[in-house]
Parts: structure tokens; C-alpha cells; sequence
């Protein structure tokens, strides 16, 4: 999980993104190149939100992004 201060959504969704597009390449494992595929789960947080609604939260839109066919970010 990567938690970044309130109202800064577009640079912690370009960090995401970054993140994600370099993890997304092939990884050798012996002599095969090997597919990596990356889904994330992205909120942006309240000031009320407590620790544990947060990970359900991010949690929920992970699987949703998993479901959907992998590879994505779900927002």
C-alpha cells in the first residue's frame, strides 16, 4: 500500500502508474521472458477514514481489478 497526503490524486496516480508500467515488463526466469501482469486498487482517502476501513477499501477495488481481467487500475 502506498499512502500519499490528501489532495494530491493526479501525482499519486501517475506514481501508481509508474510503478506499475515498470513492474509490468517481462521477467527472465532461466531462458524464458516471462509475462508480469500488475493490478491496483486506488482510494483516495477521507480524514475520517480509519486504518482498517482503508485496507477493506483498497482491498475491495483490488480484487475489482482482478475480476475485470488483470493488468488495471481500479479507482
Amino acid at each position: 500500500m502506498i499512502m500519499i497526503k490528501e489532495n494530491q490524486f493526479k501525482y499519486a496516480y501517475a506514481k501508481v502508474e509508474l510503478i506499475l508500467s515498470k513492474t509490468r515488463k517481462r521477467i527472465v526466469c532461466g531462458s524464458e521472458k516471462k509475462p508480469v501482469t500488475v493490478s491496483a486498487g486506488f482510494i483516495q482517502c477521507e480524514k475520517d477514514n480509519d486504518y482498517t476501513s482503508i485496507l477493506k477499501t483498497v482491498d475491495e477495488k483490488l480484487y475489482e481489478a482482478k475480476r475485470n481481467g488483470k493488468n488495471q487500475i481500479v479507482f
